[in-house]
């Protein structure tokens, strides 16, 4: 099962459900610059993320899109308009 996800750079948006119910991921490298959206449910059920940076200029995370992980730190930057 999906341990690790490495998000490459030129990716904008991670769609809804995503990697939902992937219960073994435990760590995600989003691209530093240019994703502006993710999606609803995106990592539901990752219950071993435990932290996430997300990147500057990201302006939506959609509903319940970290519910139900095990994040105990996770920056969210000002760009972040919707949540």
């Amino acid at each position: 099962s999906l341990q690790k996800i490495d998000i490459p750079d030129g990716v904008t948006e991670l769609p809804d459900h995503a990697c939902e119910d992937c219960t073994a991921l435990s760590k995600v490298t989003l691209p530093k610059a240019g994703l502006k959206r993710v999606g609803t449910r995106a990592f539901c059920r990752c219950g071993k993320l435990d932290s996430l940076k997300l990147p500057a200029g990201l302006t939506e995370i959609g509903a319940y899109a970290l519910s139900s992980t095990n994040l105990k730190t996770a920056s969210v930057p000002n760009s972040v308009v919707s949540l």
